[in-house]
């Protein structure tokens, strides 16, 4: 089971041309906490990589100045992303369906290649706890113990005279 992060994406929506909502700032809260505890616990720091969607409804010319403007709320927010990829799944093209996928399968990848680390973390985090040997004693004991426990005594049918209609 895994139990730490390689790569954060954080979908950012270009309807609000850069603006972050209330939405994406609780996100980044998160995040922060989340990398603040990584780093207490002298854990590797995950990649911070933002997405954004529906760029099918503003021209190239005018997603650059959104894009600008978001990273800029994000570093005044003290959240400069590693990377950003820009997408549209409703574009005729379908452009940046192709880099999104891209980019995931590398950060997959990435996650696979630094699977050692994360098992070293998650082992040192979760340590497993030894098994605890019994003696044959202990075990006979138990079971013995397990009997006894038992409230009823198994009775089945014996006994019993079924109500059945009469032979036609």
């Amino acid at each position: 089971e895994r139990h730490c992060a390689v790569a954060v994406l954080h979908l950012v929506s270009s309807e609000f041309e850069g603006t972050l909502t209330n939405g994406d700032e609780q996100l980044l809260n998160i995040y922060t906490r989340a990398a603040r505890a990584r780093e207490a616990e002298s854990l590797q720091p995950f990649l911070f990589g933002v997405v954004l969607t529906k760029t099918d409804l503003y021209p190239p010319e005018y997603l650059q100045k959104i894009e600008e403007r978001m990273q800029n709320n994000l570093v005044r927010l003290g959240h400069s992303p590693d990377l950003v990829v820009m997408c549209s799944t409703r574009a005729e093209d379908g452009h940046g369906t192709d880099d999104f996928i891209a980019t995931v399968e590398s950060l997959s990848a990435r996650g696979w290649e630094s699977r050692d680390d994360w098992l070293k973390e998650a082992n040192d985090k979760w340590p497993r706890k030894k098994p605890v040997n019994k003696q044959a004693g202990d075990r006979h004991q138990a079971k013995e113990s397990f009997r006894k426990g038992r409230t009823h005594k198994r009775r089945g049918m014996v006994g019993m005279t079924p109500d059945l209609p009469p032979a036609v």
